[in-house]
């Protein structure tokens, strides 16, 4: 399947970061940042909920949906996008 590579902004735009993201199956990535490659398996439970798998560390994320953005809510910490 076909890569798709990023670059995004960390740290309030102050870092730039590649990410290089690749479908290898139905919700399954490998995800390369820093020339590190995770397996990343992603399930969408509902609304505003997925499941992560990252290599063998599991997440819980909520997506919540605010006007023309949307926040992402990880463990004990709040991401705007």
């Amino acid at each position: 399947m076909t890569a798709t590579t990023y670059l995004v902004l960390l740290d309030g735009g102050k870092r730039e970061e590649t990410v290089r993201v690749e479908r290898v199956g139905p919700g399954v990535y490998e995800v390369t940042v820093r020339g590190g490659t995770h397996r990343v398996d992603a399930f969408h439970h509902d609304h505003g909920t997925i499941s992560v798998l990252v290599d063998t560390e599991s997440y819980s994320v909520q997506l919540d949906e605010r006007g023309n953005g949307m926040r992402v809510h990880l463990r004990d910490s709040v991401f705007p996008l």
